[in-house]
């Protein structure tokens, strides 16, 4: 009695054995002889799971249904993507904006004095020569 019928016997006297899912025994070939550890699975239960689509047997009108229901989901997901490229873009001016505010403001709340003697700057030092700039003294206020 080889492997395979062992297992097939036990199965028919209502014991629960797990049957090996191969053509022949593991152990064995289709000769009976034995050899180095080759299983030969069925592939054949893999195919059955599988469900065909039926595409070539759907009406005409439930293809122009699939159709008008594809059409109408990708218009929604254009009006989704809009919607998102709208508000980086109103993010993007609210922050030029604001940027430009804080500079103006940083502008204001600055404190300028005019030097109205040349002399002074010729005997400054390098680090005080950076602070320098040149501005339109028209409407700043003076400390």
């Amino acid at each position: 009695m080889t492997y395979c019928e062992g297992t097939c016997l036990k199965a028919q006297a209502g014991e629960r054995v797990k049957m090996p899912d191969t053509f022949t025994c593991p152990r064995t070939n289709s000769e009976g002889e034995r050899f180095k550890g080759i299983v030969q699975k069925n592939h054949d239960y893999i195919f059955r799971s599988i469900n065909k689509d039926a595409t070539g047997k759907k009406s005409w009108s439930k293809k122009m249904q699939l159709k008008q229901w594809r059409g109408d989901v990708l218009a929604k997901s254009a009006l989704i993507e809009a919607e998102k490229q709208k508000k980086k873009e109103d993010i993007k001016e609210r922050q030029k904006i604001n940027k430009i505010r804080r500079e103006e403001n940083a502008k204001k709340s600055e404190v300028v004095q005019v030097i109205k003697d040349p002399r002074k700057i010729k005997k400054m030092k390098r680090k005080q020569l950076r602070y320098l700039e040149t501005r339109d003294t028209t409407n700043l206020k003076q400390a």
